[in-house]
C-alpha cells in the first residue's frame, strides 16, 4: 500500500514546560522517517535531531528560553535521505510565567491581606497559597477555569504589619510548580501616629501620619462642637491635622474620632484620642 506524505508530523501537540522550556509531542507519520529534525524560534532544540524512528511517539523540546511565560515556535521536519524529501509542521508554545499573572495587593483589614490574580497562558491545575502569618484563605484553588482569582492571608496577628502571600501555580502531569509572592500589609488599628496638637479655650486639635496603606479620605467626628474639617478627601499629604472648634466649657477634654475609609473595600477603621480645651 501506498501513502503520500502528510503536511508534517502526526498529531503536534503541546507538551509540559518551565520558565526557560517549552515541549511537543507528536506520532510517527505512516510514512518511514530516515530522522526528524528540530528546530526553536529562541533558545537550543533538545534534540536538535531525533535518529531513532522506530518509536510510536516523540517529544522535543526547546531549552535555554529567555523570556518567561512568552511564546515560542517549534518546528519538526520529517525527513527521508533517499527521497530527499522533507516536510514539516509547527507549533506555537508557552513558556510557563515566573509565577502567576498580574499579582497585586487586594483589600485588608486589621487581620486579614488579600491578593488578586489572573489566569496564565499555560493550563493549571491548582494553586496553592501559603501565608508568612496566619492562615491562606482558601489555602488552595482547584477551580482554574475563572479569568481572575483571589486569596487571603487571615487570623492575622499584628496590625499595620507587614506579610508575604506565595502563590503557587501546579500542574501535576508535569511535576511543574512555579510561584510569585508579594508583600501585603493588614490594615492598622487605626491611624498612625496619633497625638494632641494646639487647643485654645474653644478647640482642641489632633495630627496624625498617614499609614501604609492607601486611604480613600478620613473622616472625623467630635465628642462636643464640631470637626474642622469633617472629612479629609486629600490624602496624599504625609501629616494630617484636624479640630473639634466650637467646644462650650474651656479646660474641659473632649474626645476626637479618626476614621480611614477605603471604599473599594469597604473597609473602616478608627482610632480615638482624648483633648483638652486650655
Amino acid at each position: 500500500m501506498w501513502y503520500n506524505w502528510p503536511a508534517g508530523v502526526v498529531n503536534l501537540t503541546e507538551g509540559c514546560a518551565s520558565t526557560t522550556s517549552v515541549s511537543a509531542n507528536w506520532t510517527i507519520p505512516k510514512r518511514a522517517v530516515d530522522r526528524f529534525s528540530i528546530s526553536c524560534s529562541d533558545g537550543d532544540a533538545s534534540p536538535a535531531t531525533i535518529e531513532d524512528t522506530s518509536q510510536s511517539s516523540y517529544v522535543a523540546s526547546c531549552v535555554n528560553l529567555t523570556v518567561p511565560g512568552d511564546t515560542y515556535n517549534m518546528t519538526v521536519y520529517s525527513i527521508v535521505d533517499s527521497c530527499a524529501t522533507s516536510t514539516s509542521s509547527s507549533i506555537d508554545l508557552v513558556a510557563w510565567p515566573a509565577g502567576v499573572v498580574n499579582l497585586t495587593e487586594g483589600c485588608a483589614s486589621t487581620t486579614s491581606v488579600s491578593a488578586n490574580w489572573t489566569i496564565p497562558k499555560r493550563a493549571v491545575d491548582r494553586f496553592s497559597i501559603s501565608c508568612s502569618d496566619g492562615d491562606a484563605s482558601p489555602a488552595t484553588i482547584e477551580d482554574t477555569s475563572q479569568s481572575s482569582y483571589v486569596a487571603s492571608c487571615v487570623n492575622l496577628t499584628v496590625p499595620g504589619d507587614t506579610y508575604n502571600m506565595t502563590v503557587y501555580s501546579i500542574v501535576d502531569s508535569c511535576a511543574t510548580s512555579t510561584s510569585s509572592s508579594i508583600d501585603l500589609v493588614a490594615w492598622p488599628a487605626g491611624v498612625v501616629n496619633l497625638t494632641e496638637g494646639c487647643a485654645s479655650t474653644t478647640s482642641v486639635s489632633a495630627n496624625w501620619t498617614i499609614p501604609k496603606r492607601a486611604v480613600d479620605r478620613f473622616s472625623i467626628s467630635c465628642s462636643d462642637g464640631d470637626a474642622s474639617p469633617a472629612t479629609i478627601e486629600d490624602t496624599s499629604q504625609s501629616s494630617y491635622v484636624a479640630s473639634c472648634v466650637n467646644l462650650t466649657v474651656p479646660g474641659d477634654t473632649y474626645n476626637m474620632t479618626v476614621y480611614s475609609i477605603v471604599d473599594s473595600c469597604a473597609t473602616s477603621t478608627s482610632s480615638s484620642i482624648d483633648l483638652v480645651a486650655c
